[in-house]
């Protein structure tokens, strides 16, 4: 039948993805701001006569990025799996004792 090979009705309803990519996006941007407050806490300030390759800040800033967007992407196949079951248990008959 034509109507198997649609994707589940949670994965293909605008809503739904819409709701977990911004649930995603909130969780990236309060990871990556918990990962700048926690490295720009746990490095030292360095003195200003030194030249490195990267500095503190871009250091710290580069922390933040990188948990940002690690725990975003996380979180989108985390929410794409739960929903991806729920919609399988859902087109699933529940078995009945009679």
């Amino acid at each position: 039948m034509i109507i198997d090979n649609l994707p589940p009705p949670d994965l293909r309803d605008r809503a739904g993805r819409a709701r977990r990519l911004v649930l995603a996006l909130l969780i990236g941007i309060g990871v990556g701001s918990l990962g700048y407050v926690i490295a720009n806490t746990l490095i030292a300030a360095e003195p200003a006569s030194l030249h490195h390759r990267m500095s503190r800040d871009t250091f710290v800033s580069w922390v933040a990025l990188v948990s940002g967007l690690v725990s975003f992407v996380c979180a989108v196949v985390v929410q794409n799996g739960l929903a991806k079951r729920r919609s399988q248990t859902e087109r699933l008959p529940r078995a009945r004792i009679h």
